[in-house]
């Protein structure tokens, strides 16, 4: 019989069920793991103790810090010089401690050299150590002053922790195996590194100092040459440019307009030329040309005030007035370029005075504020205060910090669940047992299907009345198995993969649903299925010898194994005489031929699984038997 596509999809229930049938397994594996970490833990494990010391770094920015120093503290940023230690110095705190130069600093004190952990030499050899000794004879050198400080500073990369914590203190912790040896360390390496800040925040601060007075000293060697300068100037120049400038713009814009003034009366003479006296109106002439009412201009053409009483002056009158104009243009015009020349002069004079005494006082502002600042730098070097604060010093710890009992015992747990398991599902496997009705109905190959209820496996079947039958919980478990069986079926063949209850439970209701609707019926066990002598009736009589027990009400049990398949052939043709047979068998390697015979002589077959006890090998050996011998009525249970 071919094998189903569904034997290789995962049943989840299948898997489950296969692990709880081996629950078993996996408590042991469970409870080994917990034995081997309690052993660890208890005897292998060395304890580790870890001391910690918390403290602050001390914000200096007040009297350290570049934020004092007003807009001159640019200047020392751009020499290199940041300003506020605080966050800096906390990032950097572990890079400093794990430095060779402060481990250097704090080895005598902190007695690296007398201690086994961070002295190499100080520690029994290892197995491979020795046997390499042994081996190849080497004698090891001594270790120098830089092996030393690289072991200590290989023990303190591996068990020191630094942690910023969110308030800004500072975590220092240290693991040991001594706990009195880790409080000592971690207080000494934390004490330390306070001093090692508070150094560096100071040569910080006088490198800062010293930068401003060098600083101010340039500034005010730039003050003294701008001084030097404007005194030259004032030696070989006069200093009044700047107003001589400003009379000179004066004198300008005055001559200016009395240019504009003349043009515009030199245009009113030409178009009075023009006009002719015909076409003269004073009127209309003072309207066209307002210059005219200019004292000047009507003095010079003899007109009075009054615009209505002018007359035409004539060519003459007209001529004269035009060439006093012209010459008084001429002299303006001259004014405006002698006084234009002598300001170019002193303009230039004016801009570079200007830039003397700028520049004077640029140099000036600087000196004074630099001079303010270098005060109050100086004075608050005078006053440095702590770098930082020890808030939590460190404690010979009571209760180690590794190994970790809970954790390690956690683990275990789970890892020793995780192999049982694992176990579980490679014996379940191997034995190839189905563990669920449904994997075992998954198994049909097309047979048609029937799940039974889980009691039928378990305790006997309890034999009552045609009239009780019909209303039992336990027979209406078996009402849809007998309607599976066809009415002109006389025999039906149970090949079950089940143990001996749930065969006898399965068999003995089959034969009593069927007796009340039939007959007398016989159940003929040819395999291992025992009727329990509890339930047998004596005086039943016998059948070609075997002994007939009345199991049921309308059922008789008859045991007949090891029996010829002659003899076989010849007990199903006794038991014609009931109404109902039922022959029991089981298609093992030893009975597969009974199987056969009992199927081919079957109008129906019953193929029976029970989840725990049911293998893939028997249940496809008992469905290739009903298939072979009886295909068309045939029925997988599971129960």
């Amino acid at each position: 019989m071919s094998q189903s596509p569904q034997d290789d999809e995962i049943d989840l229930g299948e898997l489950f069920a296969t692990v709880w049938a081996r629950k078993s397994t996996v408590v042991a594996c469970t409870v080994v793991a917990l034995g081997v970490a309690g052993v660890y833990v208890t005897q292998v494990a060395k304890p580790i103790y870890e001391a910690k010391s918390r403290f602050e770094l001390l914000d200096t920015s007040s009297s350290n810090s570049l934020s004092g120093l007003g807009d001159l503290g640019g200047l020392a940023a751009l020499a290199g010089f940041s300003g506020g230690a605080g966050g800096g110095a906390a990032d950097t705190l572990e890079d400093r401690i794990l430095s060779r130069p402060f481990i250097d600093d704090i080895y005598a004190q902190a007695s690296f050299g007398e201690d086994p952990s961070f002295n190499p030499e100080l520690r029994e050899p290892g197995l491979r150590t020795r046997l390499t000794r042994w081996i190849t004879g080497a004698v090891p050198e001594p270790m120098d002053r830089d092996d030393l400080l690289g072991a200590a500073l290989g023990y303190l990369t591996e068990e020191m922790s630094v942690t910023v914590m969110p308030n800004g203190l500072i975590e220092v912790g240290v693991q040991h195996a001594d706990p009195a040896r880790a409080a000592e360390v971690t207080n000494i390496i934390v004490t330390a590194a306070i001093a090692d800040i508070h150094d560096r925040a100071r040569e910080t601060s006088r490198e800062k100092l010293a930068y401003f007075a060098e600083q101010l000293s340039e500034v005010q060697s730039e003050l003294d040459a701008a001084t030097r300068a404007l005194s030259d100037y004032a030696l070989s120049n006069d200093l009044r440019s700047q107003e001589d400038l400003a009379r000179a713009s004066t004198q300008l814009v005055s001559l200016r307009d009395s240019a504009a003034g003349l043009r515009s009366q030199q245009s009113a003479l030409a178009a009075l030329a023009a006009m002719g006296a015909e076409d003269f109106s004073g009127a209309a002439f003072a309207e066209t040309f307002p210059v005219a009412n200019d004292v000047e201009f009507r003095r010079a053409l003899r007109w009075g005030v009054t615009a209505a009483e002018w007359n035409y002056p004539g060519d003459a009158l007209i001529s004269g007035a035009s060439g006093a104009l012209q010459a008084s243009l001429d002299a303006v015009e001259r004014n405006i370029a002698r006084i234009q020349g002598r300001a170019e002069v002193t303009g230039e004079a004016a801009i570079e005075l200007a830039e003397l005494q700028r520049n004077v006082q640029v140099q000036t502002a600087i000196y004074t504020a630099m001079i303010q600042q270098f005060e109050t730098q100086s004075f608050a070097t005078g006053f440095e205060s702590a770098s930082g604060r020890l808030i939590d010093p460190a404690v010979e710890p009571s209760e180690p910090s590794s190994p970790k009992t809970a954790l390690i015992g956690a683990l275990s747990i789970v890892l020793g669940g995780f192999v049982g398991t694992a176990l579980a599902l490679i014996r379940g496997m191997l034995g190839g047992r189905l563990h669920t009705a449904r994997a075992i109905l998954d198994q049909s190959g097309g047979a048609k299907t029937l799940r039974l209820p889980r009691y039928l496996a378990r305790g006997a079947w309890r034999p009552t009345s045609a009239r009780a039958l019909r209303r039992s919980a336990s027979a209406l478990a078996v009402d849809q198995l007998a309607a599976a069986v066809p009415d002109e079926a006389h025999a039906v063949a149970l090949l079950p993969t089940a143990d001996g209850a749930a065969v006898m439970n399965v068999a003995l209701g089959l034969g009593q649903k069927l007796a009340a609707l039939r007959g007398d019926a016989v159940v003929l066990s040819l395999g291992r299925a025992r009727l329990s002598l509890a339930k047998t009736e004596p005086g039943a009589g016998q059948l070609l010898g075997r002994a007939v027990h009345r199991a049921a009400p309308g059922v008789d049990w008859v045991s007949a194994t090891d029996l010829k398949l002659d003899q076989i052939e010849a007990l199903l043709a006794a038991a014609q005489r009931y109404k109902v047979l039922i022959v029991v068998t089981e298609p093992t390697d030893a009975s597969v031929l009974q199987a056969q015979r009992a199927a081919r002589h079957a109008g129906a077959v019953v193929v029976l699984g029970q989840a725990g006890v049911t293998t893939r090998e028997a249940l496809a050996a008992a469905l290739s038997v009903a298939t072979a011998e009886c295909p068309t009525h045939i029925t997988l249970a599971a129960v």
